[in-house]
Formats: C-alpha cells, structure tokens, sequence
C-alpha cells in the first residue's frame, strides 16, 4: 500500500500519471500546495534509473527563474521513490490545444518567448530538459512553466522503456538526439520549435 506522506508532503489527490510514476497533488503542513512525484515500483527497482534520475535532480535542483517549475527535493533512496516539485495550477498545453485547437498569433509569439526564458534558466544552470513538449508545459491564467525537466534522461537509461536509450518524444527529436543518442542545449531549441509548429497548426 502506498504512503500519504512523503517526507513534509502529505498526498491529497492524483494529478496524471507517466511512464514512470503517479503525479499527486501534495501539500505541507502549512497548507503549501506541491506536486510529489511517486516512482513506479519496477523503475525504483532498477539501479540504472535510480542512478541516472539522482544525477540529473543533483543538476535541476538548482534552476530557479521564470517559466520553470522549481524542484524543492525528493528521497530517492526511499523504499517509495519520490520527487516535490512546485505545484503550477493548470492544465498541460497539450490539453488546451487538444481542446481550443491551435493557438492565435499572438499567442504563439507569447508562448514562444516565455518558453525560450524558460530554456534560457534551464541551460543557463548547466541542465538540458531533453524532453521539452506540450505535455511538459502548464498554463496557467498569467504563464506558463515547463516540468519534467531531466526525468526523460533517467527513464531511458532504463531497459524498462522501448526507446533503447533515445531520449525525448517523437516528433520533437533533434537529429543528434535520433542519431547519435545525445542531448544538447540545442535539442530544446529544436524541440520548441517542433511545439511552437505544432501550436501554430494543430499539427
């Protein structure tokens, strides 16, 4: 059976669930709202994932700047693997483009730059996100913010995914990232531009 605490977070209700793990809505004993990520029981298992997933927390604990969602700590030495992160009340761009359709022009150049900051604090703290798409960003009624960051590197290190080591999502992948199995600071460049196409059109 699960645990509803984890570390200070007390789990309230299931926000999504991943390949690798359950999303819940948490919160403190203050009343403060995260989102604590619960690793799946066979990616807890696997040393190869545990091992990827510490480095690349170790990395992503220290962005902080606009349109990223803040890591604020985990245990993932735990029996139940988990991970906090900040609690961004919205839903995923994914949801409102499969439920508004493409987005306006202005829209688009909104999101555009927001998201280039995003990157900009993402790389600028020696981090690549390696899976930046709609999914992995949250609107909210004044931003957006991208998550997720790191989790897609750990989860292929894994032989629990199919994607033999790739990293990211198709349709978003950088040609190196397809064929050379490698993650660059402009691999997230390719991949806003495949988002912000896909925005624009719906496609």
């Amino acid at each position: 059976m699960q645990p509803r605490t984890f570390g200070p977070y007390t789990v309230l209700s299931v926000l999504g669930v991943g390949r690798t793990g359950r999303v819940h809505l948490g919160r403190t004993d203050k009343g403060r709202r995260v989102a604590v990520r619960v690793i799946r029981p066979e990616f807890a298992a696997d040393p190869r994932f545990r091992s990827c997933l510490q480095k690349e927390m170790e990395i992503v604990s220290g962005i902080r700047g606009p349109g990223v969602a803040a890591l604020l700590g985990g245990d993932l030495e735990a029996d139940v693997p988990w991970l906090a992160a900040e609690y961004v009340p919205g839903p995923s761009l994914a949801t409102v483009l499969a439920q508004c359709g493409p987005l306006s022009v202005d829209g688009v150049r909104r999101l555009g730059v927001e998201l280039a900051e995003a990157l900009t604090t993402i790389h600028g703290a020696g981090a690549v996100h390696h899976d930046l798409k709609p999914g992995n960003v949250l609107v909210t009624a004044a931003d957006t913010r991208v998550v997720d960051a790191g989790i897609a590197r750990a989860a292929a290190a894994s032989p629990l995914t199919r994607g033999g080591g790739l990293v990211g999502t198709p349709g978003y992948l950088a040609p190196e990232q397809l064929l050379n199995r490698v993650s660059l600071p402009a691999s997230d460049v390719f991949a806003l531009g495949s988002l912000l196409l896909h925005a624009a059109t719906w496609r």
